[in-house]
């Protein structure tokens, strides 16, 4: 993706936008063209809660090239407090105090510590939260 189409959809990428079904209510993220649930068209836009647990996890001693510098990875899969679940990385655990159950928030940040020319690429990234 190039930095004019990132700029363009930072706000998809930055925030956890995802969708809900108006007919059944179902929520999903990333965002839905259809319901997986009960395969209406008719889907909202709606922000997703920045907080949840970790249900499973792993960690990446050896990740792709551009995140070499950011080695090891703790990689986790959580499910937010509406019990919808993707896949993110957690940022400030190291891989010996993460675990499954630990609350989490959403945070804004630097996908990678690389630097390069320009301004950094950011999404969400979870972090350890006290609740």
């Amino acid at each position: 993706m190039n930095d004019a189409s990132y700029n363009r959809l930072k706000a998809k990428y930055v925030g956890l936008l995802g969708s809900k079904c108006k007919k059944c209510g179902a929520e999903f993220f990333p965002q839905a063209r259809v319901c997986r649930k009960c395969g209406s068209f008719e889907l909202q836009d709606i922000p997703m809660p920045p907080t949840g647990k970790v249900t499973s996890y792993t960690i990446l001693n050896v990740p792709a090239l551009e995140f070499k510098d950011d080695a090891p990875l703790v990689i986790g899969y959580i499910e937010l407090s509406n019990g919808v679940r993707l896949i993110a990385q957690l940022a400030d655990i190291s891989p010996s105090e993460v675990r499954e159950g630990m609350p989490v928030r959403m945070e804004v940040r630097p996908l990678s510590q690389k630097s390069g020319a320009g301004d950094p690429m950011v999404g969400y990234k979870f972090v350890k939260s006290e609740k």
